[in-house]
């Protein structure tokens, strides 16, 4: 995928619990929810950091969004692909943030990764 393909994934992923949809942003404000919620700086070392992240996300990406953290907890017991789905967005998303902010050292990297074969 290059590049161009992979910034256009910016545009968000969908998430669906039950019979609503919601939206995943890649926003700072969801970093400043995370630390705000967690009382410390952002670094996801357990479950239950990655499971306030998502919400963080959510709450970030969907104004209004009315749901408790509770309700959040429920919804993910009825859709246990939600947080693997997130998990997989979220990941993508580090790694285009990280070639957008130094496309230099990712065309390096693929350069020498492809010189390898």
């Amino acid at each position: 995928m290059t590049l161009e393909e992979k910034k256009a994934t910016l545009d968000g992923k969908t998430i669906k619990f039950g019979d609503k949809e919601y939206k995943l942003y890649y926003k700072l404000r969801a970093f400043m929810f995370w630390e705000q919620l967690m009382s410390k700086p952002f670094s996801v070392e357990t479950l239950t950091d990655t499971y306030v992240l998502f919400y963080s996300f959510l709450l970030a990406s969907n104004k209004p969004f009315d749901v408790t953290f509770e309700q959040f907890m429920d919804m993910l017991d009825e859709n246990h692909s939600a947080v693997r789905e997130f998990n997989e967005w979220f990941r993508q998303q580090t790694e285009l943030q990280a070639q957008i902010a130094n496309p230099e050292k990712s065309a390096s990297k693929k350069k020498a990764h492809t010189q390898g074969k």
